[in-house]
């Protein structure tokens, strides 16, 4: 299964999330799509916008929002 992720919104959220902790515990068995850090619209973004959700996200993916 593929999951589209947003870390802003769960960011110092995800023990108190049951979603976000059965999720994560589980989380090798997901293929993680990089949806932007606050879910902003891209169609309209600037390149530097665009870039920034994308780097963002994947920071916190990699440095503790997918961390228990």
């Amino acid at each position: 299964m593929d999951l589209a992720f947003n870390s802003a919104g769960i960011l110092g959220h995800i023990a108190d999330d049951p979603l976000a902790t059965a999720l994560l515990s589980h989380q090798l068995r997901f293929r993680w799509i990089n949806h932007g850090y606050t879910h902003l619209f891209l169609d309209s973004a600037t390149y530097a916008q665009s870039f920034d959700e994308i780097t963002f996200n994947h920071h916190a993916a990699l440095h503790g929002a997918l961390h228990l």
